[in-house]
């Protein structure tokens, strides 16, 4: 695929500056052929950018400051990318959302794993509801920094939505995500106390296919 080829291009380009951010290209694991997705964060502007290309990307970005920023988005790989988007067509769906204190860790990976990744997106009922949660997501988030299969979990909220909440996962494999994450009191307590008021959910399962994930 020429996107994902494009993609992996521009997180070689990141991976050679320290300043510039963390890169992953993840592609669905259902393998539509069609859809990459990225999640970029932006320390400087305390956001996190959230893609939805329709062949999309899912990386994880942190920029330094805003001259790092600039240079990466003036760099000819993405303004290659850019123009590659305009002759297939491609509208990117761009979505900024708040990165929460404290509610985002990352671990290293080894140069041969396979993680089993998940982007989840929650809509509440009410508005109140995400400020209400905020301590029960806190422990979900300490408690997965402690487990050993947990390499990088990040919570996002939607400032021009205060009902929606976006979670970015990264498992070493589904099967410790199933057999160990899922299982936990603090996941099993959030649950609870989110019960009736979640209004809908939405997940992609991913893996990782460029870049990386986690800088030292």
């Amino acid at each position: 695929m020429q996107l994902e080829t494009r993609l992996t291009e521009i997180s070689k380009t990141t991976a050679k500056n320290a300043n510039l951010p963390i890169y992953g290209v993840l592609a669905l694991l259902s393998g539509d052929g069609k859809t990459l997705f990225t999640v970029e964060e932006c320390v400087v502007l305390r956001r996190s950018i959230y893609a939805i290309l329709n062949l999309l990307s899912n990386s994880l970005k942190r920029y330094p400051n805003q001259a790092a920023l600039d240079a990466h988005l003036a760099s000819n790989t993405v303004q290659n990318l850019f123009t590659f988007l305009d002759t297939i067509h491609v509208t990117p769906t761009v979505n900024l959302l708040d990165v929460l204190d404290s509610f985002r860790f990352s671990k290293p990976l080894s140069a041969d794993s396979k993680p089993w990744i998940l982007i989840q997106e929650l809509t509440y009922k009410v508005d109140t509801a995400i400020p209400q949660l905020l301590p029960a997501w806190k422990s979900v988030v300490a408690a997965s920094q402690k487990e050993s299969g947990t390499l990088l979990f990040g919570a996002y909220t939607d400032p021009k939505n205060a009902t929606k909440l976006f979670t970015v996962e990264v498992y070493e494999d589904f099967e410790y995500f199933t057999g160990t994450h899922a299982r936990g009191d603090a996941l099993a307590e959030k649950s609870r106390q989110t019960g009736e008021l979640v209004s809908s959910m939405r997940g992609a399962e991913l893996g990782l296919v460029g870049g990386f994930l986690h800088r030292g």
